[in-house]
């Protein structure tokens, strides 16, 4: 009865393991963009992150001088600091996913144990706040972006 045990332990563990690293090579799959690979000027880097020129280039893929004379040197700023803000906004929202998955596969393998429930119930809980909120900062972002 004890390696019965053993054996729907390690099944358990097992199947975790792989629903894990299946969900994150589809997870990892769905954000790779399309038209950044045949559109070098799209503005949008690996997984979809926004390239620190978004919104600065011409039509043919040059970033454009920015004016003294005109203000147009702060907007050239101000863009750029908010492309940033967004790539790093993202990040933490992949992260927050990352963080889903691996509160679930805590929960899986958790056996019953109730302090294992717990933690893993708290991870993925705080997983789904930090996701909340660093898609809020960067839908702000690219509001504030548009007005510039």
């Amino acid at each position: 009865q004890d390696k019965s045990i053993e054996v729907s332990r390690l099944w358990r563990w097992l199947s975790a393991v792989v629903i894990t690293m299946g969900s994150m090579l589809l997870l990892s799959l769905s954000f790779v963009p399309a038209a950044s690979a045949a559109d070098p000027c799209s503005g949008r880097g690996f997984m979809g992150l926004p390239t620190w020129y978004r919104g600065l280039t011409d039509g043919d893929c040059n970033i454009k001088s920015p004016g003294r004379s005109d203000g147009s040197m702060g907007t050239f700023v101000w863009r750029i600091v908010l492309n940033v803000i967004e790539a790093l906004m993202m990040i933490v929202g992949y992260a927050s996913v990352m963080m889903i998955i691996v509160g679930g596969f805590f929960y899986m393998t958790a056996t019953g144990q109730a302090d294992k429930i717990k933690a893993a119930k708290s991870t993925i809980l705080n997983a789904i706040i930090g996701l909340v909120i660093a898609l809020s900062a960067v839908a702000i972002v690219n509001v504030v972006s548009r007005m510039i």
